[in-house]
């Protein structure tokens, strides 16, 4: 497949959805704005006749302006995501349909959690999400990715008894799945190199330039030696 030529034909084909959803985009906007105004209108009115009410207008003041400011955001990521949505729907399928051999996206669906677990390149998350699935082969390679989320939940307690809630995310990217087209039955992990990462299951390679970027653990020697050839880590 020529992707260049399919591209530029793409593209061509596209601009009559490029010019609608940039109306659409002017659209949401100008009624993000509008609805904005508002509820902004509304909120104030409401503030202020709580504080006549109260006797105190400067807190009357403070508490409208603390509501209005989630209340815009509210209004405009919403009209965000609808502008996403029909964007994913009208063109982002469109390319990758035409520009991927057997590709095929779907924006809800995503790569699950125990696929994300049995990778074992991360702790096991309490909070998981994955969206934007895309599918389809590079020549003999069958292959999937999608962008994933995957946090763990920290809760500490201080002297006092008062508990704390955070989140720290594990990983935060595109999680890409690639049929390795052999046959091999051990676990091969390669990671970026660190001083921190050691282990006695760690493979030693003949590629200097490799292990100064790269470090291989395998629960199986001969079999990493085997996946990684000279041509491979090249």
């Amino acid at each position: 497949m020529d992707n260049k030529r399919s591209f530029e034909e793409l593209m061509t084909e596209l601009t009559p959805t490029f010019q609608e959803l940039e109306e659409k985009r002017r659209t949401l906007k100008q009624d993000a704005i509008r609805k904005s105004v508002l509820y902004s209108g509304i909120i104030l009115v409401i503030a202020l006749v709580c504080s006549l009410i109260m006797s105190d207008s400067l807190g009357g003041g403070l508490f409208g302006f603390i509501i209005i400011i989630p209340c815009c955001a509210a209004v405009f990521g919403s009209r965000s995501k609808t502008l996403c949505s029909y964007y994913k729907d009208q063109v982002i399928s469109r390319f990758v349909e035409t520009l991927v051999e057997n590709g095929v996206y779907e924006p809800n669906t995503g790569i699950s959690e125990q696929t994300f677990n049995e990778s074992k390149l991360f702790r096991t998350p309490d909070r998981y999400g994955s969206e934007d699935y895309i599918s389809g082969k590079i020549g003999k390679t069958p292959f999937c990715f999608a962008e994933a989320h995957a946090e763990e939940k920290h809760t500490r307690t201080d002297s006092k008894g008062r508990t704390t809630t955070t989140w720290e995310t594990l990983f935060k990217g595109f999680l890409f799945i690639a049929d390795f087209n052999k046959d091999f039955s051990g676990r091969t992990i390669i990671s970026r190199h660190s001083f921190f990462n050691w282990g006695s299951d760690r493979v030693k390679l003949e590629n200097p330039e490799f292990e100064r970027k790269f470090d291989v653990y395998s629960s199986d020697q001969v079999e990493a030696r085997y996946l990684l050839s000279p041509s491979m880590m090249e």
